[in-house]
């Protein structure tokens, strides 16, 4: 099993990168990314997870379309989002 997580600004990357360095590697990719455009293969995850960050998207069903594309068939969408 791996984790895949990104963020769009880079230093929340390099903040992520610090927090697990004490941790074994190989486990936990992370990386900068837009969630409009996320660079994984079709279909590549079972499940993905969302701490509320699509209410900060203007383009959110363009971020939900890519989450969709990158989940497997049957994967799941897991989101804690901000409503009114």
């Amino acid at each position: 099993m791996s984790t895949h997580a990104f963020d769009l600004d880079p230093n929340m990357v390099w903040q992520a990168r610090q927090r697990l360095a004490a941790y074994p590697p190989g486990r936990v990719t992370l990386y900068q990314a837009d969630v409009t455009a996320i660079p994984e293969p079709d279909a590549s995850f079972d499940a993905v997870f969302d701490f509320g960050i699509l209410h900060h998207v203007p383009a959110w069903p363009v971020a939900v379309a890519e989450i969709h594309r990158m989940l497997r068939p049957g994967g799941r969408f897991y989101f804690g989002e901000v409503t009114r």
